[in-house]
């Protein structure tokens, strides 16, 4: 309704409304929106009138929240319940995207998950160990390398730990006795992709039992691939003739695979 001589008359288009501004070209999508300095309802876009829209950008916030499905607060990311039924493109910028009913995490930084979590499908891109073992002693000198046991056989270049898809070495620990002969001045834990060396370390070449060490890289450093042979191997350097003997050797390499 409309004021006229003191009475009302009936409107046919909003724009014959008194408090309503309508701006032209009209485009689709927009809405009315109150605005204080004219106190008038005016056209506008929802980024126009300071609505959130998608896809939604909370780097800067320090205290945002919604009752479902995604709470911020002091910069704590937080998940409630949410039905994605009948939601087939939902995204914000990051660090959640909700695709076709698909839900993905990207985060810049470490982030602590509290409670149990039970996940039905494999954790894809997860650290996976192998450990590798040589009781005998056994005598590493100048001239050759010792390789490691896996599973009682002897590995060499074409017999090792066949990876089952690509990755990369992330870790490696040892524990060993050791006994010497002569003066060495370095002994050397080795991993080898193939018949190449990738990864090689220092130990101290102290004598004694229950020696232990233990090293770690970055993921992507020494890569592999499918089907690569992945071996252990111990060096020695120093005067001609030193050598070390090794027993009770026990060592655990960490990888993760990509997929």
């Amino acid at each position: 309704m409309a004021r006229q001589d003191g009475g009302f008359r009936g409107v046919s288009i909003i724009t014959e409304l008194d408090d309503v501004t309508i701006t032209t070209p009209v485009a689709d999508n927009e809405l009315l929106a109150y605005d204080t300095g004219s106190s008038e309802w005016i056209n506008q876009t929802a980024t126009e009138a300071g609505l959130p829209t998608l896809p939604i950008d909370i780097s800067s916030d320090t205290n945002l929240a919604a009752d479902s499905p995604i709470i911020l607060t002091d910069d704590t990311l937080s998940l409630g319940t949410i039905d994605i039924g009948d939601d087939t493109n939902l995204a914000v910028t990051s660090p959640i995207v909700l695709i076709s009913d698909t839900l993905s995490f990207s985060f810049a930084t470490s982030n602590t998950w509290t409670g149990d979590t039970t996940f039905d499908r494999a954790v894809k891109g997860t650290k996976q160990n192998t450990t590798f073992t040589r009781q005998a002693t056994f005598s590493v000198g100048l001239i050759a390398e010792q390789a490691m046991e896996l599973g009682g056989v002897q590995m060499n270049a074409s017999k090792g730990l066949t990876m089952i898809r690509d990755g990369s070495i992330v870790g490696l620990s040892v524990n060993w006795d050791a006994s010497m002969t002569g003066k060495l001045s370095g002994l050397n834990i080795i991993v080898k992709k193939g018949a190449t060396t990738i990864w090689t370390n220092a130990l101290t070449t102290t004598t004694g039992t229950n020696k232990k060490d233990s090293f770690t890289q970055e993921r992507g450093t020494d890569d592999f691939v499918s089907e690569d042979i992945i071996t252990i191997w111990f060096s020695v350097s120093g005067m001609m003739g030193a050598s070390m003997d090794l027993t009770n050797v026990i060592a655990t390499l960490e990888y993760y695979y990509d997929d």
